[in-house]
């Protein structure tokens, strides 16, 4: 959050708050066919939805979220590569265990083989 010092639950509470109400009429305007009425609880509906996107992307963009996203990006590609690398030695070592048990199996036959 921006500011810690404030509640979590405040965004949440005034976006219910803003889309609620306008939903509600639409669906009591629809239940008695008042299409007019119905149209205008729809109209503020999409203008309260369209402002708090517009209101949220303003906030992001001051507050550059945008950077803080390619920071962590940044970050958890490096993450992964590193990942990555830890995995192709571990393949590597498994490998080479795998070659060494075959190269010891296969002296053990030839030795078998030989001392009949």
């Amino acid at each position: 959050m921006v500011r810690p010092s404030l509640s979590e639950t405040l965004p949440g509470v005034a976006i219910s708050v803003s889309l609620i109400p306008p939903l509600s009429a639409l669906g009591i305007a629809i239940s008695f066919f008042e299409w007019n009425m119905a149209v205008g609880a729809l109209g503020l509906f999409l203008l309260n939805f369209i402002g708090i996107v517009f209101a949220a992307l303003f906030v992001f963009a001051i507050l550059r979220f945008y950077e803080v996203k390619e920071a962590i990006d940044k970050n958890i590609r490096a993450e992964e590569r590193v990942m990555l690398e830890e995995k192709r030695e571990k393949d590597k070592e498994k490998i080479e265990e795998i070659e060494k048990t075959v190269k010891e199996a296969t002296e053990f036959l030839k030795e078998k083989k030989n001392g009949k």
